[in-house]
């Protein structure tokens, strides 16, 4: 498979966006998607870890939807979690 070669990159923004087209798309996805898991795990999995990790995911997705490596899907999925989280807070109590 040939790539296009990256040519006159200036910022972070456009090498964010030339490894997500050499990635098909996956490589902002992932980036979140690990972000997330980590801190969840990291803080202790339950739910008020749900709601930091998905409001930090919901955070880096708005950043990276605002640089076109991502597309809008995500950031509702990451609004989903963060409302998720704070039902499982709210029930818990």
């Amino acid at each position: 498979m040939v790539y296009q070669y990256p040519v006159n990159m200036t910022g972070l923004g456009e090498v964010l966006v030339y490894a997500n087209t050499i990635t098909d798309g996956y490589y902002g996805t992932m980036l979140c998607a690990v972000f997330a898991a980590v801190t969840f795990f990291i803080i202790g999995a339950d739910d008020r870890a749900l709601i930091t990790a998905a409001f930090g995911g919901l955070l880096m997705s708005l950043f990276l939807s605002i640089m076109g490596v991502i597309d809008s899907v995500q950031i509702m999925i990451y609004l989903g979690l963060v409302l998720a989280g704070m039902m499982w807070n709210w029930t818990k109590s």
